[in-house]
């Protein structure tokens, strides 16, 4: 039937609407959920997943936030860390359109400084992608065309220096590359 679905976390059987909202309607803020007793909660229409979902992990964090259309993802996705002291901190940020990641993707380190970052396009990495050590010190630049490396990539030694740099094409090394001692 079409409606909110609730699985219960342990069993993951569906579970009355009523059971996990506590007496909370949806407006009082009922879809912010109490992870303890849920794996997943959202609505359906037409028998597909519609709207935004949850997912909660064993931790009782909130895992995931998606979106969906007629079943097929569709708009923000996020992931959360959920374990340790970063339990319910951004992982991974992006968008889907439909059903293929979309626009600005963004990964964080577990203390919350970016680690990657970039564009999908149909579905695929384009452009240019930057990774950053856990310091925020910058990791690697690589371009991309339709999912594969094509351009420059360099990638950097911890201490910020530049350790080698080349040219990829359709995906594979092509032309010059030079490695660089991490001194500089």
């Amino acid at each position: 039937s079409d409606g909110e679905r609730l699985l219960h976390r342990d069993s993951g059987r569906p579970q009355p609407r009523d059971a996990s909202l506590n007496g909370q309607s949806r407006e009082e803020g009922g879809f912010d959920p109490d992870c303890e007793n849920q794996q997943a909660r959202g609505d359906h229409l037409g028998g597909r997943k519609h709207g935004e979902w949850i997912e909660c992990a064993d931790s009782g964090d909130v895992a995931y936030r998606l979106n969906y259309i007629h079943g097929k993802r569709h708009g923000t996705w996020e992931a959360y860390w959920t374990t340790g002291d970063q339990g319910g901190t951004l992982k991974t940020k992006g968008g889907y359109q439909d059903g293929q990641r979309y626009g600005m993707w963004s990964h964080y380190h577990e203390n919350s400084k970016l680690k990657e970052y970039g564009l999908y396009l149909n579905g695929k990495k384009h452009g240019k992608w930057i990774s950053d050590y856990e310091t925020g010190q910058r990791d690697t630049e690589t371009e991309f065309q339709t999912g594969k490396k094509h351009g420059s990539l360099r990638w950097y030694h911890e201490n910020g220096q530049l350790a080698f740099e080349g040219p990829y094409r359709h995906g594979r090394p092509h032309g010059m590359w030079r490695s660089y001692r991490e001194n500089g």
